[in-house]
């Protein structure tokens, strides 16, 4: 978990092998191992809130969560 923010992937919604967000991130917080998206528990506090990832999602599976 971040500092800041938790990132949330919804899982039942995001399609398997989609690696949108793991393109699209800047600081790379998204990974995909064996066809599946998660989180980079190192660098999810880097998330800088772009909101980059939730906009290009085609399934609206991923929620940043605002920890302050």
């Amino acid at each position: 978990m971040g500092t800041f923010v938790t990132v949330k992937i919804e899982a039942k919604l995001c399609p398997e092998g989609c690696a949108v967000c793991v393109e699209a991130c800047p600081v790379k917080i998204f990974v995909l191992e064996n066809k599946n998206i998660g989180i980079d528990p190192e660098n999810e506090e880097e998330c800088t809130l772009c909101d980059i990832c939730i906009e290009r999602c085609p399934k609206n599976a991923i929620k940043l969560v605002k920890s302050y």
